[in-house]
């Protein structure tokens, strides 16, 4: 008994993905079950039978919220044509500072011969007849359980609501044509590796007079030979002498920015040791300051040593040094 309810269950269940399958052909599956149970056995067949209903019917439900989901979709994607996605690599050092940036990219721009609107000049636009200018097509379906409508953007007027009378001979009724173009972009300042920048109404023209599309930049930082970001915070090597190690010393070092800023060593730095200099980093993004520099000191052991050096270093270690 027990197994026969739970191959009818699996009947049931398999039905959810079958939205064709009218509900009697359902419930007709769990109906020969309950002429071979007792009294006792109804409740749980009843509890099955609503379990059923309810899978049916969010099954209706969910076929409903996908198709006001797809005209949702469909307009996003009529929206998501004019949006133009590009590269731009940088130097760590221009992170350092807002600048503007020339970019050449090919996209769609308004057509001159007909101002965007897609007809011949001298000829007007009408109404389109298969949507009679709302943009959308509709289509109606019957079920059981009412009347499901499903929205969609309309094809021979892309949305616009109205279609030229005579086609532009340039854009052929579009509105837009593609060309090359240079356009200057705001970079701001610690603009980080992978991050997108986004600059509206800078992409592709729209259909037919509609607003233009946004352009997304990428930003890919380059590396640096001598400096790695961390966050706002740059780390450099620094290396030093054996006897600027034990000493001390104060020593020059070059920025990111080109400039010549004095490093105190301290005595008796160790190798791996970090030197903070605070605010040389990378700017805040979008608020004020900036990072620190960290110099990682690194003791250089000399390869070749003179035969005055050589006594030296003998004398020392003679010292225990």
């Amino acid at each position: 008994m027990e197994k026969s309810l739970r191959k009818s269950a699996r009947l049931t269940g398999s039905c959810r993905t079958t939205r064709k399958e009218p509900n009697t052909i359902v419930l007709a599956r769990v109906f020969p079950v309950i002429s071979q149970l007792g009294a006792r056995e109804l409740p749980l067949v009843l509890a099955l039978i609503k379990t059923t209903l309810v899978t049916y019917l969010m099954s209706l439900t969910g076929a409903t919220c996908l198709i006001l989901l797809s005209a949702k979709r469909v307009a996003e994607a009529s929206l998501a044509e004019a949006k133009t996605f590009m590269l731009r690599w940088i130097d760590l050092s221009e992170t350092l500072q807002s600048q503007k940036k020339k970019i050449s990219l090919h996209k769609q721009v308004v057509c001159q011969r007909c101002q965007g609107q897609g007809n011949e000049p001298g000829t007007s636009l009408d109404k389109c007849s298969a949507c009679r200018g709302t943009g959308q097509v509709h289509q109606v379906k019957r079920t059981i359980f009412g009347s499901m409508t499903h929205y969609s953007t309309c094809p021979e007027c892309q949305g616009t609501g109205f279609a030229p009378q005579k086609p532009c001979n340039i854009c052929r009724g579009q509105g837009r044509v593609k060309e090359k173009v240079t356009i200057e972009v705001p970079l701001p300042a610690g603009v980080d590796n992978n991050q997108i920048l986004k600059f509206s109404q800078q992409g592709h023209a729209g259909l037919r007079g509609q607003t233009a599309g946004d352009l997304y930049l990428k930003i890919i930082v380059k590396e640096n030979e001598r400096f790695v970001r961390q966050g706002d915070n740059l780390l450099s090597l620094l290396p030093i002498s054996f006897s600027q190690a034990v000493l001390g010393d104060s020593v020059k070092f070059k920025t990111l920015a080109g400039q010549e800023i004095k490093v105190g060593i301290p005595r008796g730095a160790e190798s791996g040791q970090l030197i903070k200099i605070r605010n040389e980093g990378v700017p805040h993004y979008g608020r004020l300051g900036r990072g620190d520099l960290y110099l990682h000191l690194k003791i250089e052991t000399p390869k070749r040593l003179t035969k005055a050096q050589q006594e030296l270093l003998r004398k020392l270690q003679k010292e225990g040094l």
